[in-house]
């Protein structure tokens, strides 16, 4: 099941979720539209290997270093969890190298080498937009994923080009009921989900569960 088939499940269970009361009936839908709850990782490749993972923003947003910094954090807490005998490079071990090395942030081959990486984990962040009304958030992000094996001459082993994610997937969240700052975390956390998906073997409901909407709205 690739990922528009999980996205056309995931807005059927949002329907059908507005229209059944019950905890029970929630999640005997759930269960009716994913027989098997399993997907594949998209590239399985990290195991026991060395892995960086950076991002580099966009400067049109605010704080970009910190959003580029934090996203790359989670992104990384996700794999070090779930892909079996990796070895996390720090984002403090990419400080202190660049500290020395007048890295431009654009090569992500000439990183990976000097922080002594089997593959680097490349995220392009080139929008992220947190839409303000008077009483509701909506974010959107557009960014691409690239992988590159640097046992390998750098070579490019997995990408996900032009991705573009909306956040809460369905309406919007209430901004009575959270901060921004809190709002921006949460939607933060969905895109490292979202990204760190393609690289270990995980539940298709997880990236669902975070989209709140799916309770509030029921």
């Amino acid at each position: 099941m690739d990922r528009t088939d999980n996205f056309r499940r995931s807005i059927a269970l949002l329907i059908l979720l507005t229209l059944v009361p019950s905890v029970g009936c929630i999640n005997l839908v759930s269960s009716l539209l994913y027989p098997t709850n399993e997907t594949p990782a998209r590239y399985s490749g990290m195991k026991e290997k060395k892995v960086v993972v950076v991002c580099i923003a966009s400067p049109s947003f605010r704080s970009e270093t910190d959003t580029s910094r934090n996203l790359a954090t989670m992104v990384e807490k996700l794999l070090g969890a779930h892909v079996p005998d990796i070895q996390i490079i720090s984002q403090q071990k990419i400080d202190d190298w660049q500290d020395t090395s007048n890295w431009d942030r654009l090569d992500a081959r000439k990183l990976g080498k000097g922080v002594g990486a089997d593959i680097v984990v490349a995220i392009d962040l080139a929008h992220l937009e947190i839409q303000e009304h008077p009483s509701m958030y909506k974010g959107k992000a557009d960014f691409s994923v690239s992988v590159f094996d640097m046992t390998d001459k750098g070579k490019v082993v997995f990408e996900s080009t032009d991705q573009t994610l909306e956040f809460p997937a369905n309406g919007t969240f209430s901004s009575a009921s959270l901060t921004e700052d809190k709002f921006r975390r949460k939607f933060m956390q969905s895109i490292s989900v979202w990204i760190a998906h393609d690289f270990y073997k995980h539940d298709a409901h997880d990236y669902l569960a975070m989209d709140e909407t799916f309770v509030t709205n029921r």
